[in-house]
């Protein structure tokens, strides 16, 4: 990965890394993100960016042909609960 910002916050013993930018960008290949800040929890790989953000990415769903289910701990199906 490759990233641009104009500043850069890392805390080695939190494992975050803070990008701020006009924008921020981060690349792999043909896929990146763009934000004012770009958040990265290094330890669990998450990615968190803030205003205006763009990107494009790749996202692996898994198991497309299972069906949606309405949420079981809401009561009903119209998810407003009893």
């Amino acid at each position: 990965r490759v990233s641009e910002a104009e500043t850069l916050l890392y805390n080695d013993a939190t494992g975050i890394a803070v990008l701020r930018g006009s924008p921020a960008t981060s690349r792999r290949g043909t896929e990146f993100v763009q934000g004012m800040v770009i958040t990265y929890y290094l330890d669990s790989n998450d990615v968190v960016v803030v205003g205006a953000v763009n990107a494009a990415f790749e996202v692996e769903l898994g198991d497309t042909n299972t069906p949606a289910t309405p949420d079981e701990t809401s009561g009903d199906e119209t998810g407003e609960g009893e």
